[in-house]
């Protein structure tokens, strides 16, 4: 008999430790515990050790559950769920793909999430070029496999649970019964013990708690709960019937007291018109309106306009002063087409032409008041509405659809415009509104503004052309390829040694008899590459196992010393032209290829934007150079000239085999006004809504001035805020349009000057080796 288990319960112990002394018990339990966690740390290395890889044994393969069960169990995962699950995939892609293999079709089954929440690939990592080597599409076909739903697997799995439930629960009967039926037969002396124990456990209770506690209950008694009579609680919910009764009632009373001040007033305008018919003109009005509205509009008659959201007008325009309107004929009216801010940028004009808004047709507005004969007032006011929405400029029916009790002077944004002054006059101030593209909350910040992925942004990588650079490389053929020869030198010189710039068991042998240098794998011992003399030459050629070695992928991250001290580098080098900046949806993601991957410990890049002299540049976020592999900058160009429109421009950073560089805008029209995205199809829309409101609001004020002189003296009094307030929205609507003109010109100037430089390179210890920079040819 082999010896107990020390940690076997010992005999007449419970296995979970509840007999004993409490100390024992707490020992055990420590015990357990400390196992417990040793076991959870080693597996918790062990898993570590084979993420992103195939797992290195059977416990670690059971310890994680694959993406297709975790989907099958779960279901489809949420979007943000999904991104980070890409996220750490990508990574994984690319750690494979940089140790020199490929993956083949992606399939949710080979990828499985340990207990540490790692990502780990279970399939079969196949050589460079016979797999799938772009991280962006291994990427595109895992979202896609998330997010493909299962029907047909996951009514089969749910039929199945649920007729095992059902066989369960109709056998747990069965089960009761069969115990009663096949009970086993006890012996007299078991029969006598078990009515001993009952007894005495019968008796136990009836001496702690009663003989009334073992009584059984008489099925007959009626128990009857006496019930206690219970206070009347006042009903304290609130009266709905009562209030609206009582705002019917109120509101009904208004209408009346409206009705008969209504008619009151046309009765009294009658008589004016029957006293006007008999002693000729009525006496002239003096009009009270503030005059310093109607000099703002004429201070900002040169000012220059910002963008702002479509305005609905809802404002009806100021009370007319003759000097004022005298002096508006005689002053030259500015040509509509100087406040189109789409003059400015051709390419801008492809999102659509704006409406031109002309000059309100003055004989539809003629019409009402001669045709009314002698009303006015209110009289002209009911028909305005009617007027707008008639004579309003042609278009669709979408901008149609705005009528003249739309706007809403508290929902748009005042944002003080800075003035040039002279002296210590201080500097007026004129609100900017807000255009619709630019309706972001005030505390949303620039970074999310341009975290956000517009459609337009989803356009494919555009690769750009290259050119070999000044630099001494050779471009190695394929791993498979062993009949092709790469040229490393011409001179007859020697070469010395082989470097890397990070640690690659790659080492070169001594020349043989005939001169033949063997590449090495110091972990394998196998032969990845032979350097042979051919005359004055020296040639790299493949041996036949470098297509099954992994390492030998990475032999183009080293470079060969010659004897002379000259390098030859065993990838290329590259140079390109600078990119030009531009909000072209085509050309909002370049590329370049890199001939190959990055290591991440030596990988650098530099990033700048090369500007002119009428464009300043500041670096909100500047791109990392330690991060080659992925980051992102932003860039603030603003006018030299003191205004304060800004366009940002992000560029997101992804190198691997290839370097691509994704290019998102936004804009502002003030440094008081929050950040909104920017693009083509945006600004030309937002400049035909401003166009289209500034029409109606013209067209809206000059009706207003027709029945404002056909009014009153109270009516004036009555109609005179709402003049106010379309005099203030025409102004603020000025304002928007140049500040719009002025971000049409600095978009502009942006496009046809500022260029994008590039520098990706790997730091050695004693030089930098460019893998790819922007350079002019004749540089």
């Amino acid at each position: 008999m082999s010896p107990p288990s020390p940690d076997a319960p010992k005999r007449n112990e419970p296995p979970d430790g509840s007999s004993g002394s409490p100390s024992r018990r707490k020992a055990r339990v420590a015990k357990r515990r400390q196992g417990k966690t040793t076991r959870r740390s080693t597996d918790g290395s062990h898993a570590k050790q084979t993420v992103l890889a195939r797992p290195a044994d059977s416990a670690t393969a059971d310890e994680a559950e694959t993406v297709a069960s975790l989907v099958r169990r779960l279901g489809t995962p949420p979007h943000d769920l999904a991104s980070r699950l890409g996220v750490r995939f990508k990574e994984a892609c690319r750690r494979v793909l940089d140790d020199g293999g490929s993956i083949a079709a992606i399939e949710l089954e080979s990828w499985a999430i340990n207990r540490q929440g790692e990502l780990v690939f279970l399939g079969e990592i196949l050589p460079a070029g016979q797999g799938i080597d772009n991280v962006d599409e291994l990427g595109d076909q895992f979202q896609q496999r998330l997010a493909v739903p299962r029907p047909a697997i996951a009514h089969r799995s749910r039929q199945l649970r649920v007729d095992q439930a059902e066989a369960r629960f109709a056998l747990r009967f069965q089960r009761h019964a069969d115990d009663d039926q096949y009970a086993p037969t006890l012996s007299g002396d078991e029969r006598d013990r078990r009515e001993k124990l009952i007894d005495q456990f019968t008796a136990s209770l009836a001496r702690r708690f009663g003989e009334q506690a073992i009584t059984s209950p008489d099925p007959s008694e009626e128990k009857v709960r006496p019930s206690k009579p219970q206070p009347m609680a006042r009903d304290r919910r609130f009266n709905w019937n009562l209030t609206l009764g009582l705002a019917t009632a109120v509101a009904a009373v208004a209408m009346v007291l409206g009705g008969t001040q209504l008619a009151k007033m046309r009765k009294r305008q009658a008589e004016l018109g029957r006293r006007d018919a008999t002693s000729g003109e009525p006496e002239s009005m003096t009009h009270t309106a503030d005059r310093s509205s109607g000099n703002a509009s004429a201070q900002f008659a040169n000012a220059a306009p910002v963008a702002a959201p479509e305005m609905q007008p809802d404002v009806p325009p100021p009370p007319s002063d003759p000097a004022r309107d005298e002096a508006s004929r005689s002053e030259p009216n500015r040509d509509p087409a100087d406040r189109d801010p789409q003059r400015f940028d051709p390419q801008f004009a492809d999102g659509g032409t704006p409406n031109e808004p002309g000059d309100p047709p003055e004989s539809s507005a003629k019409t009402i008041v001669d045709s009314r004969g002698q009303r006015g007032g209110f009289d002209v006011m009911d028909d305005l509405d009617a007027l707008v929405a008639s004579n309003a400029p042609s278009g669709s029916a979408d901008n149609m659809a705005v009528n003249s009790d739309e706007i809403d002077p508290a929902k748009t944004m005042r944002i003080a415009s800075p003035l040039r002054t002279t002296g210590d006059v201080p500097a007026e101030s004129t609100p900017i509104a807000r255009l619709p593209g630019m309706d972001v909350a005030d505390d949303v910040t620039l970074e999310d503004v341009l975290s956000t992925d517009a459609p337009e942004q989803d356009v494919p990588e555009v690769l750009q052309e290259t050119r070999p650079s000044e630099d001494r490389f050779v471009e190695l053929p394929p791993a498979s390829d062993t009949a092709a020869e790469s040229v490393i030198d011409q001179t007859g010189a020697t070469i010395e040694r082989l470097d890397f710039p990070s640690e690659i068991p790659i080492v070169m042998s001594g020349p043989d008899e005939d001169g033949t240098t063997e590449l090495i794998n110091q972990q394998s011992g196998n032969r990845i590459a032979q350097l042979t003399r051919s005359g004055p030459s020296t040639v790299l050629r493949w041996s036949e196992s470098a297509s099954k070695d992994r390492l030998a992928q990475k032999l183009l991250h080293g470079r060969l010393v010659l004897s002379g001290g000259e390098i030859v580098y065993l990838r290329p080098s590259i140079e390109t032209d600078a990119y030009p900046i531009s909000m072209d949806p085509r050309e909002l993601r370049p590329s370049w290829k890199l001939g190959g991957p990055l290591l991440p410990e030596v990988a650098r890049l530099e990033i700048d934007l090369q500007v002119p002299d009428s464009i300043d540049l500041a670096w909100h976020t500047p791109l990392d150079p330690n991060h080659a592999r992925d980051g992102t900058a932003i860039a603030i160009l603003t006018p030299t000239d003191g205004e304060t429109v800004a366009i940002a421009v992000k560029m997101e950073i992804d190198c691997s085999r290839t370097l691509s560089c994704r290019l998102q805008y936004g804009a502002r029209l003030d440094s008081a006004m929050p950040w909104s995205s920017l693009s083509q199809a945006s600004f030309a829309m937002e400049n035909t809504a401003l166009v289209r409101n500034r029409s109606k609001l013209l067209l809206q004020r000059d009706l207003f001035k027709q029945s404002y002189g056909a009014a009153s003296t109270m009516e004036r009094t009555m109609m005179r805020g709402r003049g106010e307030r379309i005099d203030a929205e025409l102004e603020r609507l000025d304002a928007t349009i140049d500040r719009m003109s002025m971000l049409g010109e600095l978009a502009i100037r942006v496009h046809e000057s500022v260029k994008l430089n590039l520098h990706a390179f790997v730091q050695w210890p004693d030089a930098a080796q460019t893998l790819l920079r922007t350079k002019a040819k004749d540089q």
